[in-house]
């Protein structure tokens, strides 16, 4: 079928991107992105990326691609998950996003919203790669954000110069996410004015 010959053309590139992700010195920890979003201890929620293992509070279910793949630890991406809807508070991805197609994204990002309220991408901002070595990743994320808003609520909730994080929920879902939060610096400035 179509279906499978597109999944046949995929995975090799999917594979080149893990790695480059993988092997990058400017990715973001999952300790750095737990300060950023601030999740409650209490959350439930799913952490998909790299060393995610190593954030995760008692309630959080990790996919840790740093680690060996098997049935407590499946490498899967997000975009087609064995949880039952409602499963989770948050999902919390961790650049493995930014290199999916249009559609796998699109399946990603209705995945997560069916089994939780809050998907929360994160972008490492120095993880960049030239298309033109043929792998191209989301960095913009005004234009991202410009293609989503129309269907989701979506914010960049957190920023700073070493990762951006962009909540997404349905509509009347959680909390707004067009309040967005400051960005890095601005809430301690707020406070001296």
């Amino acid at each position: 079928s179509d279906h499978h010959r597109r999944v046949a053309r995929t995975l090799p590139f999917y594979e080149d991107c893990r790695e480059f992700i993988r092997d990058h010195p400017d990715r973001v920890t999952a300790g750095m992105v737990r300060k950023a979003i601030d999740l409650p201890d209490t959350a439930r929620s799913l952490w998909i990326g790299f060393d995610v293992r190593s954030a995760a509070t008692a309630t959080a279910t990790c996919i840790d691609h740093a680690l060996p793949c098997g049935a407590d630890n499946p490498h899967l991406f997000g975009v087609r998950t064995p949880y039952e809807d409602g499963s989770f508070d948050y999902v919390v991805h961790l650049d493995l996003w930014r290199m999916l197609t249009p559609i796998d994204l699109s399946g990603l990002i209705l995945d997560s919203l069916r089994i939780a309220d809050v998907a929360l991408l994160v972008q490492s901002q120095r993880l960049r790669r030239d298309p033109v070595e043929g792998i191209g990743m989301i960095d913009d994320l005004e234009y991202f954000l410009s293609i989503v808003r129309p269907r989701y609520e979506a914010a960049v909730t957190y920023e700073d110069d070493e990762l951006a994080v962009v909540r997404l929920a349905r509509p009347g879902h959680g909390r707004s996410a067009d309040r967005a939060a400051p960005r890095a610096g601005q809430a301690e400035n707020a406070g001296q004015q």
